[in-house]
């Protein structure tokens, strides 16, 4: 089930507000919160940290953006690292929690990205997080949302625009300003899992279903025709989508052959 990550900022609503939103927030079903503080200093971000995960919610999820120590110190659920962040084998030792990356435009090279529980890809609209930042074009998302899982969409998102992300395939979206400059924070966040959950319920009607049957006719049909090491999951998404004209991931491809030819998959690459 799709869900909403609210990103903070202090520097917009301060701590203790924040802390109060989060709190409202994760009792009307918020999953995830990262915190992202870019001027706090290390005690004050000790301290958030810590009022942070005794308040909200147990089933809310809380990540830190940056630094892995102090989310792993304060036993949190992962750590978010900003594109440019080079990982590195102590890194991946620290692999206890869980890991999430940004990725942008200009994100290249898939194979370093198996780490990775998730990914935050945009910005999808102009934001003032990052003012003169070029949004990501329709191609890249494409590309991204075919070969990765888990892809959590950010960047501007507002209850005005997040219907036009419902095209894609994703896993959820990730807002600040939104919710932390809202006045009705409450109603502003029912709101966008209403409109992010239109795209999971779409498969239950009628076209949804039918769209589904054809995507599996053809992956099959893909499938069935390779020649052995020929074609990945990602390739057969890719071929699946162009000849419907519809999207289709690697996450699809993989539960059809998993449940009609799993005696089969050696044959993929």
């Amino acid at each position: 089930m799709k869900n909403v990550t609210l990103i903070t900022n202090t520097s917009i609503l301060n701590i203790e507000s924040t802390v109060q939103l989060s709190v409202k927030l994760s009792r009307l079903g918020l999953k995830r919160i990262q915190i992202r503080e870019k001027n706090l200093n290390r005690k004050d971000l000790i301290y958030f940290i810590k009022k942070m995960k005794d308040s909200v919610d147990e089933s809310c999820e809380i990540f830190l953006n940056g630094n892995l120590d102090l989310a792993i110190e304060n036993n949190i659920s992962g750590v978010h690292f900003p594109e440019s962040t080079k990982i590195t084998k102590d890194i991946i030792k620290e692999r206890k929690i869980l890991f999430g990356k940004s990725l942008h435009q200009n994100s290249q090279d898939f194979n370093l990205y198996n780490i990775f529980d998730y990914f935050h890809v945009g910005p999808v609209f102009p934001t003032l997080t990052h003012p003169g930042t070029a949004t990501i074009n329709n191609e890249k998302i494409i590309s991204l949302t075919k070969n990765l899982d888990n892809i959590i969409f950010v960047g501007g998102i507002n209850i005005k625009n997040a219907y036009r992300l419902l095209k894609y395939n994703f896993d959820g979206i990730a807002v600040m300003r939104e919710l932390l400059l809202s006045k009705s924070p409450n109603e502003t966040f029912l709101k966008l899992e209403e409109i992010i959950k239109t795209m999971s319920l779409s498969n239950n009607n009628a076209l949804g279903k039918e769209n589904i049957k054809k995507k599996e006719k053809k992956i099959l049909e893909i499938f069935d025709k390779a020649e052995s090491k020929k074609e990945s999951k990602s390739s057969i998404a890719d071929k699946a989508a162009k000849a419907l004209g519809v999207p289709c991931n690697r996450k699809l491809v993989r539960r059809i052959l998993n449940e009609k030819r799993s005696s089969k998959l050696s044959k993929l690459l």
